[in-house]
């Protein structure tokens, strides 16, 4: 009964990471890791010309750390770190791509 009560707690924790976008979605085509205010692709591709835009942006908005995430589905996720404007900025960026 033990056992079942510390998986239950481990598996809300993990899905309550994700939903409240404190970590990335565990099936996502293409991460992106915002560190120390520099950019680095941990999964997936994207050109030159769009970490370029992506950096820029980071970069004029001060974000130091976050997360992208672009689904299956092309949803794209965002950490909670990264404020609803800059958001827009980064998907238009992703459409354009």
């Amino acid at each position: 009964m033990w056992l079942l009560t510390i998986v239950v707690i481990i598996i809300a924790a993990l899905f309550g990471r994700v939903h409240f976008r404190f970590a990335p979605p565990p099936n996502v085509n293409t991460l992106v890791k915002i560190r120390s205010g520099s950019i680095h692709v941990t999964r997936g591709a994207l050109t030159s010309l769009t970490k370029e835009h992506i950096a820029g942006i980071v970069n004029e908005t001060g974000i130091v750390h976050g997360f992208i995430a672009i689904t299956p589905s092309q949803r794209v996720v965002f950490s909670r770190h990264i404020p609803p404007l800059v958001q827009q900025q980064i998907r238009n960026v992703l459409v354009n791509q």
